[in-house]
């Protein structure tokens, strides 16, 4: 899953969600009556050739933007010079499935997740500071690639926040 939100003004920015389920998973979410992968307004479903999916989910305004996870959601700020601060409080996002009593359910969950990763991207014209790491892609993005079993099991040392400030 890559999360990615450029600023294009100090009140604007264009976020893209990018979820990409394989076709293990997939096939199952597709046969239950579980809330749909992909179901948000505004989103386009392919389904690939190979039996994965991939969901994209764009939105508009600081105002509009509408990102479903509560404790992971941006804040934006503008400051007087007119670079934005965009900052992801990093508390709620580790989990404890290592610790879970049922060993067959941890092992499953790290044979689906083991390789893949949550990807946070932050960019803009211009990066002033940021606590994350320059894009190996681009010049105007930092992002932060963080393996899903290290966020599911909570071994993963996150700061208490990741943060970007930008010029648009």
């Amino acid at each position: 899953m890559t999360s990615d939100v450029y600023v294009t003004s100090s009140t604007t920015a264009k976020a893209t969600v990018t979820s990409t389920m394989s076709s293990e998973v997939y096939g199952m979410f597709k046969g239950s009556d579980d809330e749909a992968f992909c179901a948000e307004l505004d989103s386009i479903l392919t389904e690939n050739a190979d039996g994965s999916a991939t969901c994209v989910v764009s939105e508009g305004s600081f105002a509009e933007l509408d990102f479903d996870d509560e404790g992971s959601r941006p804040v934006f700020t503008t400051n007087p010079d007119g670079t934005v601060r965009i900052a992801i409080a990093t508390e709620g996002m580790l989990g404890d499935f290592g610790d879970a009593d049922d060993a067959e359910t941890a092992e499953m969950m790290k044979a689906l997740f083991d390789g893949h990763f949550l990807t946070l991207r932050f960019g803009g014209a211009d990066i002033v500071d940021s606590n994350m790491e320059r894009a190996p892609d681009s010049a105007s993005y930092v992002e932060m690639k963080l393996p899903f079993l290290g966020l599911l099991d909570g071994s993963l040392a996150l700061p208490s926040e990741l943060y970007a400030v930008i010029r648009p």
